[in-house]
């Protein structure tokens, strides 16, 4: 005996998937547009740049953060957070949500940093 799996085709990519790859809205509606697409249209919105992009900076990386390596934990089912500079929005890598929040920290604090480690006493 076979179970029967609900499909949907999504709107965006036109393939049809199975119902668990579509996101349920808060009135628990199912979203028009299948995840992986969804993931596409945010990178392109936000960074202009494609889920396959994305894909081959993370491969590049070896799968990990620019920064640590690997050495921070991060969730397997997670993507790498996008690094890009707040002023000219050019993407510069995949970070990993720790070396990504101290980055910025550090950016938003470097004058201050720099010019207290070299205050002459």
């Amino acid at each position: 005996m076979t179970l029967y799996q609900p499909l949907r085709v999504c709107n965006r990519c036109l393939v049809e998937q199975p119902i668990e790859e579509f996101n349920i809205w808060r009135d628990g509606i199912r979203h028009p547009t299948c995840r992986t697409c969804v993931t596409d249209l945010r990178l392109q919105r936000k960074f202009d740049i494609t889920l396959s992009q994305y894909e081959e900076m993370l491969a590049e990386q070896d799968g990990v953060c620019a920064i640590c390596h690997g050495e921070e934990p991060y969730p397997e089912d997670r993507r790498l957070p996008v690094d890009h500079d707040h002023d000219s929005g050019e993407v510069r890598g995949l970070l990993c949500y720790s070396c990504n929040t101290k980055l910025a920290w550090f950016e938003k604090y470097q004058k201050d940093i720099t010019s207290y480690t070299t205050k002459e006493e």
